[in-house]
């Protein structure tokens, strides 16, 4: 995109600690300013130079600079940008795409309409690509005029391919013609262009481009040259002077009534005013101050390279046009003296006329000095007023700057300390900062690391910061930031979330329930307030627990708690089926089974017998001293035995019994349980 030979021409002027400023208008959502910003980061790296980037971004859509902000981009970039520069200029959230702070700090973002706002200046590149397509010829016309003016000299311009520069050839060189890149380069004063400013001022190191044809030009130039003509051939002279005889502009020659005088140079009328002009233009100009009104003086004689010249002297007050009002302006017109006849003269003119003709002029001349001289006088006695005034409220002033002076000093120590408290507390906050960065960072890494779903909403349910897992749950993507919950899908079979969402918010008591997701994974729910630093609710935080393991062990454990009461029932029925008393024993001698013969014998109901101590059993046939030793050895000892015949009554002629105790092991070392079983003697 930027050929390898335009960065350095750039950069190479740039000092350390220097700032590179480059604008580009029409950005849109900001691709292309990070994009530049990136391109110029990693120069900057390859060549370790220390120089500050600052790059501004402007558009006209209000909504497009906001989205440009965020610096936030889905992952479809993916295509776009390479592994290394999405890591080294990307964090990954979600779905979604960051840009990484460094790069973000460099950029400004504004709105701003390239054809009514003021433009950026000082750039050292202008990068504006597929703008100027979407322009008028006209406007593009006033636009490129306003590039170059703020481009620094050998400042870079970008163009897209299918613009160009028009007719503007004099004001950039061509650097690279694929690429549309552009150079600015200088134009003489002459042949610079006013550039027509969006703000509405204009500087005079340009000309507006004229859109007339060519002949309409060609007659107005003819007309201004007539008009220059007819002023230096016929117009008097004239010069625009400030109420202080500062000579603003001159019209005409003007070397017969002024002259550089010695010393210092001066751009004054008065001091360079020729002898016989002097006195009668310093006259002229303090009455027409003074009166507001035309002042004309009629044939003073000025002194000129060894000659006299008549003239009549005009100081005129300008009030129109605006751009003149208060100004003055002085008009010279000089008189022919009336040719005489040597040969009429000689006969009628005599001595005496010549002396009365001479004594007239200077009693004329006299009367105009004494004249001067009162007014003059007359004006040194205001000014002589007016400066004792003027001395008095300087005095006073001098007191009040001398107490506001002692005021500033004591407030200049007040604002040191300040400044001194000021730098304290900026470190302290810049401490704070760096430990709330790092307090962001280990909760992100912690809610991460948890692998627990977790959504954070404001007292209007609108989401205010979720974790990756929550994705996998409700569909949230970064953008969602902002919306109500409500109107993002979610993947879970539960309809009261909202709901319970808000209760808890109203009632501040959480809720737990156990939620099923449509892949049919389970969840334990839960929704706690959201309580700030200062006790106050400010939304709930909505957490989800996987407890599919849990399900799946309890689905287990009571589909065998099943089978085995079923194994139990099955066995009780084959126990009753033998008619021999039979009974299953634990390791502590306690019943665990036995059968309907067992309870006939002992005249004992089954129910009581369940969990009841054998040896603790009141039935006369069982009360042996030998059986309680042979338990405990069988069970100690892990053997079987078998005992004498017990329980015989030959009086009544009754058999006995003959125990068979048998060890059901659970392993080879420690017994389970022992089953016993009673034989009829035979």
């Amino acid at each position: 995109m930027i050929s390898t030979n335009v960065l350095p021409k750039l950069f190479e002027n740039l000092k350390n600690e220097d700032t590179f400023r480059a604008w580009i208008p029409g950005c849109s959502t900001g691709e292309e300013v990070y994009s530049l910003a990136i391109v110029l980061h990693e120069y900057l790296e390859r060549n370790s130079e220390r120089v500050d980037l600052q790059i501004f971004g402007t558009d006209i859509d209000n909504r497009a600079i906001e989205k440009a902000r965020e610096g936030v981009f889905s992952d479809s970039i993916v295509s776009e940008v390479s592994e290394d520069r999405l890591k080294n200029y990307f964090t990954k959230e979600g779905d979604s795409y960051r840009i990484k702070k460094n790069i973000r700090d460099c950029v400004v973002f504004s709105v701003q309409n390239v054809i009514k706002d003021p433009p950026f200046s000082r750039l050292h590149m202008l990068c504006c690509r597929n703008l100027l397509i979407y322009l008028e010829t006209e406007t593009q016309k006033k636009i490129l005029p306003l590039f170059h003016y703020t481009l620094i000299p050998r400042g870079v311009l970008m163009l897209g391919s299918s613009e160009s520069i028009g007719g503007f050839s004099s004001l950039f060189k061509i650097l690279d013609k694929k690429w549309k890149i552009f150079e600015r380069q200088e134009v003489p004063q002459s042949l610079r262009q006013l550039v027509d400013f969006p703000s509405g001022s204009s500087t005079s190191d340009y000309d507006l481009e004229i859109s007339q044809p060519v002949g309409d030009a060609k007659k107005q130039d003819i007309n201004r040259l007539t008009q220059q003509v007819l002023i230096e051939k016929f117009g008097p002279t004239a010069i625009l002077i400030s109420a202080k005889g500062d000579i603003l502009n001159v019209q005409g020659r003007t070397g017969k009534y002024l002259e550089t005088p010695s010393g210092p140079p001066t751009n004054n009328i008065l001091d360079m005013a020729r002898e016989g002009l002097k006195i009668e233009l310093s006259s002229a100009l303090r009455t027409a101050i003074s009166s507001n009104t035309v002042v004309t003086r009629k044939r003073l004689s000025v002194k000129t390279n060894g000659d006299s010249q008549l003239l009549d002297l005009q100081v005129c007050p300008l009030k129109k046009p605006s751009g003149l009002a208060g100004r003055f302006l002085v008009v010279f017109q000089d008189i022919e003296a009336i040719p005489s006849d040597p040969e009429s003269e000689q006969e009628i003119e005599s001595l005496s006329n010549q002396e009365s003709a001479r004594v007239a002029e200077l009693e004329k001349e006299l009367q105009i000095n004494r004249e001067s001289h009162q007014t003059t006088i007359e004006e040194l006695e205001s000014s002589n007023e007016e400066l004792k005034s003027t001395n008095e409220e300087l005095q006073s002033s001098n007191e009040e700057m001398q107490s506001t002076n002692e005021e500033l000093e004591s407030s200049k120590e007040e604002l040191q300390s300040l400044n001194e408290e000021l730098q304290t507390v900026n470190a302290e906050l810049q401490s704070k900062v760096e430990e709330l960065s790092a307090a962001h960072d280990d909760l992100h890494n912690l809610l991460n690391s948890t692998e627990i779903a977790t959504i954070f909403v404001d007292n209007n349910l609108n989401v205010r910061r979720f974790t990756t897992e929550a994705t996998q749950i409700i569909n949230l993507i970064q953008s969602d930031i902002g919306r109500p919950l409500k109107h993002v899908v979610s993947n879970l079979k539960y309809d009261g979330m909202i709901s319970d969402l808000s209760d808890v918010i109203q009632k501040l008591s959480p809720k737990t329930a156990e939620v099923q997701t449509n892949a049919g994974l389970w969840y334990n729910m839960r929704i706690m307030p959201y309580r700030t630093t200062d006790n106050r609710i400010d939304g709930a935080v909505l957490t989800f627990s996987s407890i599919d393991d849990q399900k799946i062990a309890q689905n287990t454990l009571e589909s065998a708690i099943i089978e085995s009461e079923q194994s139990k029932e099955l066995v009780s029925e084959l126990f009753d089926l033998i008619p021999d008393p039979m009974v299953v024993l634990d390791k502590d001698g306690r019943i665990v089974l036995s059968n309907e013969g067992f309870s006939e014998w002992t005249k004992t109901d089954q129910k009581d017998i369940y969990g009841s101590d054998f040896l603790s059993l009141k039935v006369d046939s069982l009360k042996t001293g030998q059986l309680k030793s042979k338990l405990e050895t069988a069970l100690k000892n892990n053997i079987n035995f078998t005992t004498e015949p017990f329980g015989q009554n030959l009086s009544k002629r009754e058999s006995g019994h003959i125990l068979e105790a048998k060890i059901i092991k659970k392993d080879k070392k420690i017994p389970y349980c022992i089953l016993l079983r009673f034989l009829k003697e035979r």
